[in-house]
Order: structure tokens, then C-alpha cells, then sequence
């Protein structure tokens, strides 16, 4: 759910992802607020072609941190992705890498939105050997401007290096036939976020993933297991559920 893979639409098809994500904040010496923000974002990707696909992303988030209740919108995110390497070597095995890059756009939203337009670029690898899968994907944003209160990494005016680890075990089918049809996966993913001005989070995040031909339904649960943060409160606990149509 977290960790950007090498994969994306073929050419003239069309992903739509809508996620929910629930943060659950905790007062901290650095910041006494408690309280928890929701967003609901959504992802609409189209393949350009078999290798190349863009991607555009929005979310509404719901914060009720502090002494008052608000909502708005965040920035936008636009982004290329290209999938460089591909080397498969059975019907499910695969290895696959990518680059990706764009842009953080401002949608004027005062309370969640930078108000200024940052770039980002990334890499992502991802091996599928029989039932196991594991991807790794890192990538780097130049904040230009910050939010006017900053909560999660990447909301203050210091760079962000994201770095993520994801494993899947297929569940069922143990092995594909002949015909099309679901499969369950179970895994981890390892979630760092590193800021400029030294602020760290480290997370592991059991996730559950449902993946039918034409659709999917994902499950994370995000508990930090280090966090070194300014000027924010600490985090508790995320939750992400999603979904994923093929169009």
C-alpha cells in the first residue's frame, strides 16, 4: 500500500485507487496537541504506454487536532512513472524497475496545503519468485514551502527522503490454473521517512491484500516503531484501506 511498485496500466487503460487513511496523533513533549486527521485520496492513473503511465492524485483530509475541527483539501500530486527493466522469467515471476518524478501542487487550501509547486524523483525494484514477492521503492521531495501546521513528514519546509520495504505471501491459490481468479496475499512493509532537519519515523505495517483480475482490496495498519520529531505530535498508529478498479 505504501511501497511505489514498478507496475502500472497498459496503454489506454485507466486505474482508479481511492484510499482512506487514519492517523491517530499522541501529545508529546515537543508537541502537546492529541487527536487523529483522515484523508481520503484519490489516485486516477492512465498507462501512456506499456512502460510509461501518469498518475494524478488528490486527498480531502478531515483534522480534529486541537481545539477545533476543519477540513480542506491537500496539494495535488502529479507524477510519470517509467518501468526501465522488466525480465521475466516464468508465467508469475518477474523482476522489474522503474523511475518515477513529478510534482506537489498547491490547491490554495490555507490549512493543508503548501501553497507552493515542489518537485520529487524516485526508483522502484520489485522481484515475484513463485508466492513471494518483495519490492523496494525510495525517493526524494525538494520542499519548496510548508503547511501553515504541520503534522505529518513532509508538511515543514525540510527536504523528505522516503524509504520503503514491502513482502507479499501469496495465501491462495497456491499455484495459478488455467483460468483468471483471486488471490490473497498477507505481508509487512518497513516505512522510514527521513527530513532535513533530522526528524525520523520508522514504522512496520502488517498489510492484507485481496487481488481479483479487474479489481483489489488492500489493508494496512502502520505502528511506528522509532520516531524523532519537531514541531508536531507524535504519531500513533495509521490505518489505510483501499481499493483498485481496472478500467
Amino acid at each position: 500500500i505504501n511501497t511505489i511498485a514498478p507496475t502500472q496500466p497498459g496503454k489506454g487503460q485507466w486505474v482508479y485507487r481511492p484510499v482512506v487513511s487514519h492517523y491517530e496523533f499522541k501529545s508529546s513533549d515537543e508537541d502537546p496537541r492529541s487527536g487523529s486527521q483522515t484523508w481520503w485520496t484519490n489516485h486516477i492513473s492512465y498507462g501512456l504506454s506499456g512502460d510509461m503511465s501518469l498518475m494524478f492524485h488528490f486527498s480531502e483530509i478531515w483534522d480534529n487536532l486541537g481545539d477545533e475541527d476543519h477540513s480542506g483539501l491537500g496539494d495535488g500530486v502529479l507524477t510519470f512513472k517509467w518501468r526501465c527493466f522488466q525480465l521475466d522469467t516464468g508465467p508469475v515471476d518477474s523482476l522489474r524497475i522503474g523511475i518515477f518524478g513529478g510534482l506537489e501542487l498547491p490547491t490554495g487550501s490555507d490549512a493543508f496545503s503548501s501553497n507552493e509547486t515542489s518537485p520529487f524523483i524516485g526508483a522502484s525494484i520489485m522481484s515475484i519468485q513463485g508466492r513471494h514477492g518483495i519490492g523496494q521503492s525510495v525517493s526524494f521531495l525538494a520542499t519548496q514551502g510548508r503547511r501553515f501546521d504541520p503534522v505529518l513528514a513532509g508538511d515543514t519546509t525540510a527536504n523528505l527522503l522516503k524509504f520503503d520495504t514491502a513482502y507479499l505471501y501469496r495465501l491462495y491459490p497456491e499455484t495459478y490454473g488455467d483460468t483468471l481468479e483471486g488471490a490473497w496475499y498477507a505481508g509487512c512493509e518497513f516505512n522510514g521517512r527521513w527530513e532535513s532537519n533530522s526528524d525520523l519515523l520508522l514504522m512496520l505495517s502488517p498489510t492484507l491484500l485481496y487481488e481479483a483480475p479487474y479489481w483489489a482490496a488492500e489493508l494496512s495498519v502502520g505502528i511506528p516503531v522509532y520516531e524523532r520529531v519537531t514541531d508536531r505530535p507524535k504519531l500513533e498508529v495509521v490505518v489505510r484501506v483501499g481499493v483498485r478498479f481496472l478500467f
